[in-house]
This record gives C-alpha cells, sequence and structure tokens, in this order.
C-alpha cells in the first residue's frame, strides 16, 4: 500500500466514524469517560431542568385549569351592578285635570258655598318621582338549569384539550429521553474514537523511531523514515478533529440537561441492554397501547365530536333561575330596597344557518383527525417493526465486528514483526496500521448501534 493509498484510508475510517458520531445515529462504547454519572442519573436531571419539557408542562396546567373553568360554568353566578347617577334636571310626573272641569261645575252649581274652593282647584299637577342625583345596586344570582346540553359539551372538550396536553407532555418526555440518551452514547463514542486515534498515534511514533534506527543503519533509505513521520502526523491531525468533535458532543448532552455548554462531563461506562424477547406483534400492540401520539389524536378526536354536541345545542331553549336583591336611593319610594325571584328561557330556533354550518365543520374536523390518528398508526407499526429489526442486525454486526478487530490485531502483531525482521515491506506495515484502525471504529459502531437500537425499540414502543 503506498504511502498517499494509507493517508486516504486512514482519513475514510475517520471521518466515517465523525459523520456516524455527529448524525442521528448514536455512539456508545464499554469504556467510560470517567466515573460518574450513568443515564439513569441524566434523565433525572434533564426531567428536572429542560425547558421545553417545562413548557409542555406549563401547557398541561394551562389545559387543567381551562377545564376547571368549565366545570364551574355549572355553579351559581353572582353579579353586582352598582351605579351613580347624577341628572341634568329632576324628573317629575305631570296629571292633567282640565277634564275634571265639568264635574266641579256641577258641584259648584249645586253646593253655591263650595264655588270659591271649586274654582280654586288648578287644571294640571306635577310631581317628582326621582332625585336629581341617586344610586342603583343590585345583585343577582344566576343558575343554569338547562342549556341543551352545552356546558356538558364544553367541560368534555376541555377535559379532552387537558388529555392531549398530558399526552404532549408524555410524548416530549419520551423524546427527551431518547435525546438524552443518544447524546449520552455520543459523548462516550467520540471518546473512545479518540482513545482509537491515540493508539494509532502510539503506535505510529514507535514506527517512526523504528525507522529512524532502520535509516541509521543503512537498513532502510530515508523516505521510509519521512513516510512514517508524514503519517504520523496525518493522524496528529485527525485527533485534533476528533477531539473537537468530543467536546462538541460533551456541549450538546450538557444543553439537554439545563447546563453551561463548557461544564465538564463525566459519564459511567454502557452495558449493552439484553435483547428483546417479545415478538414483533406484541411490541407493536404495546406501542399502539402505550404511544402518545395515538393517545392525543383520540383526544383530539374527542373535542370535535363535543364540538358537534355544542353546536347543535345553539338551537336549543336554555334556561336558568335567578335570584337578585335591588337598592334604588329614592325619596319618593315608601320601600328602596326590593328582592326578587325570576325563571328565564332563552330560544334561537333559527340563526341563518350559522349553527349548522359550525355543525359541518366540526364533523368534517373529526374526520380528519380520525384519518391523521390512522395514518401515524400505520406510521407506528412501521416504526416498531423497523426498530425491530434494526436491534437484531446490529447485535450480528457487532460479533462481527468483534471478531474483525481481533484478527485485525493479530495481523498487525505478525506484521510488525516481520517488518522489524525486515521480511515484510513498510506498505504491509502502514496497511495492518489502516485495518486495525478501520477494525476497532467499526466495532465501536457496531457496538454503539447495538445498545441504542434497544433504546429506539424502547422509545418506538413508549416504554422508555
Amino acid at each position: 500500500m503506498s504511502k498517499k493509498h494509507f493517508h486516504f484510508e486512514l482519513k475514510k475510517v475517520f471521518l466515517s466514524a465523525f459523520l456516524f458520531s455527529t448524525c442521528f445515529s448514536v455512539p456508545c462504547t464499554i469504556t467510560s469517560v470517567a466515573f460518574g454519572e450513568n443515564l439513569e442519573q441524566a434523565w433525572e436531571i434533564a426531567i428536572r431542568e429542560n425547558n421545553k419539557l417545562k413548557a409542555s408542562q406549563q401547557t398541561t396546567a394551562a389545559a387543567q385549569a381551562g377545564m376547571q373553568a368549565a366545570q364551574a360554568a355549572r355553579m351559581p353566578r353572582v353579579t353586582n351592578a352598582t351605579a351613580y347617577t347624577v341628572l341634568s334636571e329632576r324628573p317629575e310626573i305631570e296629571v292633567d285635570l282640565s277634564g275634571l272641569s265639568g264635574s266641579l261645575g256641577n258641584l259648584a252649581a249645586a253646593a253655591p258655598e263650595l264655588a270659591p274652593v271649586l274654582a280654586g282647584i288648578p287644571t294640571s299637577y306635577s310631581s317628582p318621582i326621582l332625585n336629581k342625583d341617586f344610586l342603583v345596586s343590585s345583585t343577582q344570582a344566576v343558575l343554569p338549569l338547562y342549556t341543551g346540553g352545552k356546558i356538558t359539551s364544553l367541560i368534555a372538550q376541555a377535559d379532552a384539550r387537558a388529555e392531549a396536553a398530558r399526552q404532549g407532555e408524555r410524548r416530549d418526555l419520551l423524546d427527551l429521553k431518547m435525546d438524552v440518551a443518544e447524546n449520552y452514547f455520543l459523548v462516550l463514542r467520540m471518546n473512545r474514537i479518540v482513545q482509537v486515534l491515540h493508539e494509532t498515534q502510539r503506535e505510529l511514533e514507535i514506527h517512526v523511531q523504528n525507522t529512524a534506527s532502520l535509516v541509521e543503519k543503512g537498513i532502510v533509505t530515508e523516505n521510509i523514515h519521512l513516510s512514517a513521520q508524514v503519517s504520523k502526523a496525518e493522524i496528529d491531525q485527525q485527533i485534533l478533529q476528533a477531539e473537537q468533535g468530543f467536546d462538541l458532543s460533551k456541549s450538546a448532552y450538557n444543553r439537554y440537561l439545563g447546563r453551561p455548554l463548557d461544564t465538564g462531563v463525566s459519564l459511567e461506562g454502557a452495558e449493552i441492554p439484553p435483547l428483546s424477547s417479545e415478538d414483533i406483534e406484541g411490541l407493536t400492540y404495546t406501542a399502539l397501547q402505550h404511544r402518545p401520539e395515538l393517545r392525543a389524536l383520540d383526544a383530539q378526536a374527542t373535542e370535535s365530536c363535543e364540538k358537534v354536541k355544542e353546536y347543535r345545542s345553539e338551537r336549543l331553549p336554555t334556561m336558568s333561575v335567578a335570584g337578585g336583591y335591588t337598592y334604588i336611593e329614592n325619596d319618593m319610594l315608601k320601600e328602596n330596597d326590593f328582592a326578587s325571584a325570576s325563571v328565564c328561557m332563552v330560544w334561537t330556533p333559527l340563526d341563518g344557518g350559522v349553527s349548522r354550518a359550525k355543525q359541518r365543520a366540526a364533523m368534517h374536523q373529526t374526520a380528519a383527525v380520525n384519518r391523521t390518528r390512522d395514518e401515524v398508526r400505520s406510521g407506528i407499526e412501521l416504526q416498531v417493526r423497523k426498530c425491530w429489526l434494526d436491534e437484531r442486525e446490529s447485535r450480528s454486526r457487532m460479533e462481527v465486528a468483534r471478531k474483525s478487530v481481533e484478527q485485525a490485531t493479530r495481523n498487525l502483531e505478525i506484521v510488525r514483526q516481520q517488518f522489524n525482521e525486515g521480511i515484510a515491506p513498510h506498505t504491509d506495515y502502514l496497511q495492518a496500521v489502516s485495518l486495525k484502525t478501520q477494525a476497532e471504529v467499526n466495532f465501536c459502531n457496531a457496538l454503539c448501534d447495538a445498545i441504542i437500537a434497544s433504546y429506539r425499540l424502547r422509545r418506538a414502543t413508549g416504554t422508555i
């Protein structure tokens, strides 16, 4: 293998691992960065500190408050209205007495002695009925008796919205745990990649020293030593890139846990979860029962159905009872305060078709939600099947990669010995180093994929 080809192969190995580590494929390794928090502890911190989950919790709390408000519509409502009024003039009532003139004339003719008195009676009379300024206060309690099912429908809608919010919060919780798990294993994986490259670096450092000694003895030409130095410089650059990726992975991990990005990260090593023993049918059934996405859509469909009932109730009569107390400040009244009791009915049998149009809109919305739910259900079934297959494929690939590491390690030992003895050429040694590095990276990828595949299957079934 030529020096240029070795550089290309080694760079391809590293870039392949680095690109995997920065995508959605999740890293993992058996060794740990340092003894520290495990995944369960990371989940606890993220659940307590993550701002997105806190926002989802506030949305749920708002929906719960809305449900309580809808339930309170069944209770009596007490209102008070008080007004102090000043009029420009004092209201008066005028009584016309001109119609009594004929009767008074007859009375005067019959009783002449009353004529002077009757002559003094005016033809009209005015009297105030209100003060110029006065106070009116009215307190009323209203209790709905029958609303055509509107209150019941509004309560059911609020309850459905609260359920959808709870399921949305649970979905965000599952997503958060999955994201934390992916970034947790990303840190471990990038750490392992850095370790693999450092091992290759130490291998090439020894090779540089050996070639320098061979050049001094005249066994090999100087270009062999220069080629070893270039290979060593190449791996030095790749280590710098890997360490940058390692630092970025730690920053992403800290972000999900609500920490400053430059906080030190100390994680425990990862273990491979046991392979799922449940068959695909059982896993699919579990997913359909536990996935919050389906439950949220069920709640949305319920809300749309209840809206149909609400709009239908707008064409039905509503009845309520009311009791009240009113105080009127008026010097002309014998009593200034009054109690009242009322039975009220409001009915709008014809509204121009508005309520029926609203009903049709709600029915279409219900059909749309049901179609969406069917589509999501199908997608969940496919997701569970894919994750189930990925879990088994990654376990098989891990065993193959493990054997490749053993073979590549043994091959390097043999080639190293042959090179030191002058049997194997310089290019064989570089190829053996490249094969061992690639085998270790492939095993790291397979191991990480095997671990994260188990968590993705649990996320797909809604049981993570």
